[in-house]
C-alpha cells in the first residue's frame, strides 16, 4: 500500500516511508526468515515515522500497521502510540483509508454500504435473495427469504425497509459497522399471533451453521472462513424504544433452534414467555433481531435477568448496559488485540468510552478491571468471579439524565500485566452492585497505549 494521508485524532499525518511488503527484496536481509524480514521492515517504517514526528513536532501514522481497528503513530517525544478500537472505524479503499460509512448506495443489482470493513449487500427486491455478508477471505454467505418474492425496499441512510413481507410485518435490513441487522417489525398483536411467526426462519446458503459455547451461531463457508450471529433478541416499543434503540429494559431472548442451514425462531412463544415473566403486556410494534456480523467486534455485556443470553453483536443498536435496574443487573466487557505490544515498555494506557445515558441515577461510580481471558461474548452465567483482576481505575461520568459524555480510565497497570498476550479483556462494573444505578455506553470504545521499544542488545 502506498503511503497516504490519514485524518486521525490528534492531527496525525502519514509517514512517507516505503511501505512494508514481503516482496521488498532490498529491505529483507538475505538468509533470514520471512517473519524476521517483516519485523525488520516494520521497524524501519516505525523509525522513519519517528524521525518525521520529532522533526515536525506532529504525530505521524505508521501506514504499514494501519487496519480497520488499529492505528499506530509515532509521537514527537519519541514514543509510539497504539490505538485499538472495538469496532471498525476505517476501511481501505484503493490506496486510501477512509472513515466507515454505512449509508446504503446502489452497487450493481444490490444496495451496499458506502465504506465498510464488513461488506454486506441488500436485495433490490424481486427475488428471494435477501442479503449477503462477506467473510474475511472474500466468500459471500447468502441469507434467503423463504416466504416468497421480496418487495422493492425503501432506502433511508443505512436502512432498507421491505414493507409487509408478512401480514403486519415489515423487515428492516440495517448496515452496521460490523455487518448487518435483520429487524422484523411486528406491528400489531394480531400480526404476532400469525402461525408463520411461530416458526420464523432465517435461511443461510453457502455456509454451515453451528452453535458456539456462548449460544452465538457461526456460519462457516466452504473455505473455513465465517461470520457470526448473536443469539436472536426482541424488544417492544415501551419507554420510547425504536427499531434502532431498545428502551430501558434489556432486550429479551428469542426462543430458537439452529439447524444446518437455518435459524428457526418462535416469536409468539417468546412474547408470551416475557409477558408471563413480567406480568405486563407488550407495547407494539415489537422488534425481532437476528443479526449477522463479520466477527470484527470486541464489546458485549451480560445481564442477570437473562443469564444464558449473549449480547455480543452490535445489531442496529450501539448500546451496552451496566448496573442495576429492576430485575436487570449487568457488566460490560471490551476485548482489544495487543499482540503487537509484546516486548514493549508501556508508558501509559487509557480506555476511552462514551456514556450515552445514565438513567437510574443513585451514585455508583464505574470501575474498570482486567478480566479473563475467556471466550468473547460470554453470558452472565459464564462469568467467572475469579477471572476479575484488581480495580485499575474508578470514574463517575456525567450526571442524571444528562447528555452523552466521554470518559477515560487509566488502565496502564492492566496493560503492563498482559504484555505478551494476544488480547486483553477489560470489564466495567459498578462500584456497588447493590445500588440501583443503570448506565448505557457505546459499543465503540478505544484503547490508547503509549510505549517505547526496547533497543536490541
Amino acid at each position: 500500500m502506498c503511503a497516504v494521508a490519514v485524518v486521525v485524532g490528534g492531527g496525525a499525518v502519514s509517514a512517507s516511508a516505503a511501505p512494508v511488503s514481503p516482496v521488498m527484496g532490498k529491505v529483507s536481509p538475505v538468509g533470514v526468515s520471512f517473519r524476521e524480514a517483516q519485523k525488520a521492515q516494520v521497524a524501519q517504517a516505525q523509525a522513519v515515522a519517528s524521525a518525521e514526528a520529532v522533526a515536525t513536532g506532529e504525530p505521524v501514522v505508521v501506514d504499514a500497521l494501519t487496519s480497520p481497528t488499529q492505528l499506530t503513530s509515532a509521537l514527537p517525544d519519541g514514543t509510539m502510540q497504539l490505538e485499538v478500537s472495538t469496532v471498525p472505524v476505517r476501511v481501505e479503499q484503493g490506496e486510501t483509508w477512509v472513515p466507515v460509512d454505512t449509508s446504503l448506495v446502489p452497487v450493481g443489482e444490490w444496495w451496499e454500504p458506502a465504506a465498510s470493513a464488513a461488506p454486506v449487500r441488500f436485495s433490490p427486491g424481486g427475488s428471494d435473495q435477501l442479503a449477503q455478508v462477506q467473510t474475511a477471505s472474500g466468500e459471500w454467505v447468502t441469507e434467503t427469504w423463504p416466504y416468497g418474492v421480496l418487495p422493492t425496499p425503501t432506502v433511508d441512510g443505512d436502512t432498507a425497509t421491505y414493507a409487509e413481507v408478512l401480514p403486519g410485518v415489515d423487515l428492516k435490513m440495517v448496515a452496521t459497522t460490523t455487518g448487518q441487522a435483520s429487524i422484523y417489525v411486528v406491528k400489531t398483536e394480531k400480526a404476532a399471533q400469525s402461525t408463520k411467526l411461530d416458526d420464523l426462519h432465517v435461511v443461510i446458503d453457502g455456509a454451515d451453521l453451528t452453535k458456539t459455547s456462548t449460544g452465538a451461531v457461526e456460519a462457516e463457508a466452504a473455505d473455513g472462513s465465517g461470520i457470526v450471529a448473536g443469539q436472536p433478541l426482541w424488544w417492544d416499543s415501551s419507554d420510547g424504544a425504536t427499531y434502532r434503540e431498545p428502551g430501558e429494559e434489556t432486550p429479551s431472548p428469542v426462543t430458537h433452534d439452529v439447524e444446518a442451514d437455518r435459524i428457526a425462531m418462535d416469536v409468539g412463544a417468546s412474547v408470551a414467555k416475557e409477558e408471563k415473566r413480567t406480568g405486563d403486556d407488550v407495547t407494539y410494534p415489537i422488534y425481532v433481531d437476528p443479526d449477522w456480523a463479520s466477527g470484527i467486534s470486541g464489546s458485549w455485556y451480560t445481564d442477570a435477568a437473562y443469564p444464558n443470553q449473549s449480547y455480543l453483536n452490535a445489531s442496529a443498536s450501539d448500546v451496552l448496559r451496566m448496573g442495576r435496574y429492576q430485575q436487570y443487573r449487568g457488566n460490560i466487557f471490551f476485548e482489544f488485540r495487543i499482540a503487537s505490544l509484546a516486548g514493549k515498555d508501556i508508558v501509559a494506557a487509557q480506555l476511552a468510552a462514551t456514556q450515552i445515558k445514565w438513567a437510574s441515577c443513585p451514585n455508583s461510580p464505574v470501575q474498570v478491571r482486567t478480566y479473563g481471558p475467556q471466550m468473547w461474548g460470554f453470558t452472565w452465567n459464564q462469568q467467572n468471579h475469579s477471572a476479575w483482576g484488581p480495580v485499575l481505575d474508578t470514574q463517575n461520568p456525567g450526571y442524571c439524565n444528562g447528555p452523552a459524555v466521554a470518559v477515560g480510565w487509566n488502565v496502564t497497570m492492566g496493560v503492563r500485566d498482559k504484555i505478551g498476550a494476544v488480547d486483553i479483556q477489560l470489564g466495567l462494573a459498578p462500584q456497588d452492585e447493590n445500588v440501583v444505578s443503570r448506565r448505557h455506553f457505546s459499543r465503540a470504545a478505544t484503547l490508547y497505549v503509549t510505549y517505547n521499544t526496547r533497543p536490541d542488545v
